[in-house]
């Protein structure tokens, strides 16, 4: 399946799905302060970088590139849940995941405008939403809210970025990179 614009897919997952990895995600102690690289990975943002930005927190659990964080198999079990529904629900038979980013914003974070890889690479990624809230994702200049187990796909070399609630008090959320084989 090529997939050449965002899709965006409702209820992926429901709200006790959701709740567990919130709950997991408190005490998880893996995370970092999210900066204009630390998220990216091997692409650097595509804006100026003299400027700072509260990118907010993320906790990296997997990588092809990187050896797995101690104590995060359940987070990765669940990402790879995830990854698996929404193949299921593209019809895409056989996949690999790339990388799993749990982002954490508060009022005060906002993403940098980056690609997640390169047009060369083929990849796809997912953001999935954890909880509702007032913040969202701007993919290719359409804003998309942050809905509860709401999934949109897209491909990794599309410019995007992370907006942080000014309302709610915290925006979680998950992303995949993948490759169908």
């Amino acid at each position: 399946m090529i997939i050449d614009k965002p899709i965006v897919i409702e209820n992926l997952c429901d709200k006790f799905h959701n709740k567990i990895l919130l709950q997991y995600l408190s005490i998880y102690k893996g995370w970092s302060i999210c900066n204009d690289f630390t998220s990216y990975g091997d692409t650097a943002p595509s804006v100026n970088t003299n400027t700072y930005s509260d990118g907010g927190f993320i906790a990296r659990t997997f990588s092809l590139e990187q050896p797995m964080p101690e104590n995060s198999y359940h987070l990765n079990e669940a990402a790879y849940f995830i990854l698996s529904k929404v193949a299921m629900h593209l019809d895409i038979k056989t996949y690999t995941g790339h990388r799993y980013n749990w982002n954490y914003y508060n009022r005060s974070s906002t993403g940098t405008q980056h690609r997640d890889a390169d047009k060369s690479a083929s990849l796809v990624s997912i953001l999935y939403n954890l909880n509702t809230n007032d913040g969202g994702t701007i993919i290719d200049g359409t804003m998309y809210s942050s809905v509860a187990g709401t999934a949109i796909v897209f491909p990794s070399h599309i410019l995007h970025k992370g907006v942080g609630p000014t309302k709610s008090s915290q925006r979680y959320n998950l992303n995949i990179i993948f490759a169908e084989r």
